[in-house]
């Protein structure tokens, strides 16, 4: 959304969202490999009558709208709606690690980050035809794979972990993973108005489209 329109908004009309984008290195020999994390947090207006980006079930009006603070959310595979950010990992221990590795190269679901023998590591964006922004292609999660064949995966969400499970477990075959879980703070307080936040707004949005993008517009 436009800087200039967010500004003219109430801090109570718009929600706070994690976004995790890969990027290509423009200094790299092959752009296209091994890239790079871009971490944004962007604001979106609410929508009247829309169930609370927090989970709690209530409406936004009823919920979050009401409270002096953000609560961090994070986009849903698919954009399915949101989620509360929390830090969720699972160890794996396959038996094979060349096949799964193979697996995951040919899955369309994942972006090839690193393909070494000695750290290759994918980004998790479900084939999504939304992925694609001005910033770079959506992440909704990260698989690093370890030379003694452990597996490591990462999630900002429950439900991004669940839909990564999922794929790992019931079409690759992974047995069951040691699971845990980091809640973080994920309260960002309000200012009394969004105009006061107009300059780091524009400061953030300038800095990401310094980013030179290839195959993106």
């Amino acid at each position: 959304m436009n800087p200039e329109d967010l500004i003219n908004l109430h801090p109570n009309d718009v929600f706070y969202v994690y976004v995790s984008q890969w990027q290509p290195d423009p200094e790299a020999v092959n752009p296209q490999k091994p890239g790079r994390k871009a971490i944004m947090s962007m604001l979106r207006p609410s929508q009247s009558g829309m169930v609370c980006v927090c989970g709690s079930g209530k409406s936004f009006v009823a919920c979050c709208k009401r409270r002096n603070y953000w609560i961090l959310v994070c986009d849903n595979p698919d954009f399915k709606g949101y989620s509360k950010v929390e830090i969720h990992t699972a160890k794996y221990h396959p038996a094979d690690c060349q096949a799964v590795k193979a697996a995951l190269i040919e899955d369309e679901r994942f972006r090839c980050n690193d393909d070494s023998d000695e750290n290759p590591h994918w980004l998790f964006h479900n084939n999504s035809p939304h992925r694609f922004t001005e910033y770079g292609e959506i992440n909704l999660g990260d698989i690093e794979l370890k030379p003694d064949g452990s597996l490591f995966v990462t999630a900002m969400s429950k439900v991004r972990m669940t839909a990564m499970r999922e794929i790992l477990e019931g079409q690759i075959g992974l047995a069951e993973p040691e699971l845990t879980v980091e809640e973080t703070k994920g309260r960002i307080p309000k200012p009394l108005r969004l105009k006061d936040m107009q300059h780091g707004i524009q400061e953030a949005a300038g800095k990401a489209r310094q980013v030179k993008l290839p195959g993106w517009k």
